[in-house]
């Protein structure tokens, strides 16, 4: 979604014909060291909403296992994390 609004800068080395970078010419576009802030705060925004969604959902099951009879409490909060650390692994 960021690339939407803000467009990838070229890239701060020049490029040779192989797709390699050529790090001791000059670089050909000086000003791309100065072009990362939006990414920096977008990629941040992201990463707040997603730990403030995870702080939410924990909260909920602890909600939820204090409802839950005596001989299965804290069984939904084990499968949640099990489900939760199996994506993030697999990811």
């Amino acid at each position: 979604a960021n690339g939407c609004f803000w467009p990838m800068p070229s890239s701060y080395y020049c490029a040779n014909p192989d797709g390699s970078y050529d790090y001791k010419a000059p670089p050909c576009n000086p000003d791309a060291r100065q072009e990362f802030v939006p990414f920096v705060i977008f990629f941040g925004i992201i990463n707040l909403g997603t730990h403030l969604s995870t702080a939410a959902s924990n909260g909920l099951l602890v909600e939820y296992a204090k409802q839950e009879p005596e001989a299965v409490r804290g069984s939904s909060q084990t499968r949640s994390l099990i489900t939760r650390k199996t994506g993030e692994f697999a990811s």
